[in-house]
């Protein structure tokens, strides 16, 4: 079933070092983007990662460039489903956070 899915953050609310992450179920599995972090320094970067599975697909500047790519259909997955046939809505605000 297709349809926005929430997950816990890896950081408290109240740490001034969390990131925002975004993801979104489909049929073929869930899509997350999700800022980078320097795991060691705990650093917000400004990059963003779009990720299927266990797989990096890309890293943007920007979440909203990291769902366009997808929802554009832009490259195919490793799998081989074309993500432009999932229904992944390209306006970030219908993802979950």
């Amino acid at each position: 079933m297709a349809g926005a899915i929430v997950f816990q953050n890896f950081f408290s609310d109240s740490d001034p070092t969390k990131f925002r992450m975004y993801f979104f179920r489909t049929k073929a599995g869930v899509f997350s983007i999700v800022q980078h972090n320097d795991r060691w320094r705990l650093i917000l970067s400004d990059r963003w990662r779009l990720i299927f599975g266990s797989d990096t697909l890309g890293s943007y500047s920007t979440a909203e460039q990291a769902v366009d790519d997808l929802a554009g259909g832009h490259f195919s997955l490793p799998s081989g489903i074309d993500p432009a046939t999932l229904g992944i809505p390209a306006d970030l605000s219908k993802w979950e956070q």
